[in-house]
C-alpha cells in the first residue's frame, strides 16, 4: 500500500479494564493478511497500566492510535463516536479486548462490505471445552425483523468483533454511537440504528474468522488461564488448515443441531395430528351423546306435557267435581 491509497479499514478497540487480554487482541489485528488499516484503541477510563500497554504497541506500529478518555456513561459509547470522527478507513470494524481475529478476518469483511453497507461474519465462541457459534444471517427477513423489533433488547447474531459497516453509512445516521439504555445490549442498540435506515444493504458472510473468550465475572487466576488460551489460539489461527478445520467442525455441528430440531419439529407435528384426531373423535362422541340425551329429554318433556293435559282434563271432569266432598274429608 502506498501513502496515496485510501485506507480500507478503521478498527475500533474499546476497553476499560486491565490489560490482561489486550496484547493478544492487538496482536491478532497486526497479523491480518489485509494490511490496509488503522487501529484506534479507545481507553474508556482504563487504568494506567492499560494505557501504557496500548501506547507501547502504538510506538511499535504507526497504524495504532491510542485515545484516552475519562470513564464515560455505560461502556463509553460516545468516545467511540468521537474517535470515528477522525476515521480514515472506508470500512469500520470492531474488536473487543478479550477476542482474537484469525488472519483472514479483514479480508472476509472486505469481500462482504464491498456488497453491503452493514454485515457480519459468523460469531464463534469458546464454551468450556467446545467451540460453538451463533447461527443466522441478515438476509433472512424473519431474523432481521426479530433483531430490529422494538421489544428486542438482548438477542443479536452480530457480536461486536464480527460486525462491520461502511463509514459513509455510519456518518449518514441521525445518531451514531451513544449510551444504550440499561436494559439493552450496547452493540445491539447501535446496530438498530442501522436496521432502521431505509435503503441500506445488509448481509452475512458464512465464514468463521474470530474467537470470542467471554471474560465477565472472572477472578485473577481464571483470567490468566484465559490469557494463555488466547495465546494458544493466536498461534493456532496462523494455520489456514486449522482455521478451515475449525470452521468445518463448528458449521457441521450447527447443521447437525439444525437437523435434530427439524426432526423434533416433524415429530411434534405428528403428535399434534394424532392429538387433533383424538380431539375430533371426542367431539364426535360428545355430539352423539348430546343428540341421544337431547332425544331423551325431549321424550320426557312430551310425557310431562301429556300428564299435564291428563291432569287438566281430570280437573275439568264431572267426576272430579262430584267427588269434591270426599276429598275434603
Amino acid at each position: 500500500m502506498t501513502n496515496s491509497e485510501p485506507l480500507k479499514f478503521t478498527i475500533i478497540l474499546p476497553l476499560h479494564r486491565d490489560p490482561t487480554f489486550l496484547p493478544y487482541s492487538i496482536e491478532s489485528v497486526l497479523r491480518q493478511t489485509e494490511k490496509s488499516f488503522e487501529l484506534f484503541i479507545i481507553c474508556d477510563g482504563a487504568p494506567i497500566e492499560t494505557i501504557v500497554c496500548a501506547k507501547e504497541f502504538a510506538q511499535r506500529d504507526s497504524r495504532i492510535r491510542v485515545f484516552v478518555f475519562e470513564k464515560g456513561q455505560r461502556f463509553g459509547e460516545t468516545h467511540r463516536h468521537t474517535a470515528l470522527l477522525e476515521a480514515k478507513g472506508k470500512f469500520i470494524a470492531h474488536i473487543q479486548d478479550d477476542d482474537i481475529w484469525f488472519p483472514n478476518h479483514l479480508r472476509e469483511m472486505d469481500i462482504l462490505l464491498q456488497e453491503v453497507d452493514f454485515g457480519h461474519v459468523i460469531h464463534a465462541y469458546k464454551d468450556s471445552d467446545q467451540v460453538l457459534c451463533v447461527p443466522g444471517h441478515l438476509d433472512n427477513s424473519f431474523i432481521f425483523d426479530k433483531l430490529s423489533a422494538p421489544e428486542n433488547k438482548r438477542f443479536s447474531i452480530c457480536g461486536l468483533s464480527v460486525t462491520g459497516y461502511r463509514l459513509e453509512a455510519y456518518r449518514n445516521l441521525p445518531i451514531g454511537w451513544s449510551p444504550a439504555p440499561d436494559d439493552m445490549d450496547t452493540a445491539l442498540h447501535m446496530w438498530k440504528k442501522f436496521y432502521a435506515q431505509k435503503g441500506l444493504k445488509f448481509g452475512t458472510r458464512m465464514s468463521i474468522t474470530s474467537m470470542k473468550f467471554p471474560a465477565t465475572l472472572r477472578d485473577e487466576s481464571s483470567k490468566k488461564m484465559i490469557a494463555l488460551e488466547m495465546r494458544e489460539w493466536l498461534d493456532i489461527a496462523q494455520s489456514q488448515i486449522e482455521c478451515d478445520k475449525l470452521s468445518q467442525m463448528v458449521l457441521k455441528k450447527v447443521s447437525g443441531d439444525l437437523m435434530e430440531h427439524i426432526f423434533a419439529v416433524a415429530a411434534m407435528r405428528e403428535d399434534l395430528l394424532t392429538l387433533e384426531k383424538t380431539i375430533n373423535n371426542l367431539q364426535n362422541q360428545i355430539n352423539n351423546n348430546y343428540k341421544i340425551n337431547q332425544e331423551t329429554i325431549d321424550s320426557l318433556h312430551d310425557r310431562i306435557n301429556n300428564m299435564d293435559d291428563h291432569i287438566s282434563n281430570i280437573y275439568k271432569s264431572k267426576s272430579w267435581k262430584i267427588t269434591w266432598p270426599l276429598r275434603v274429608l
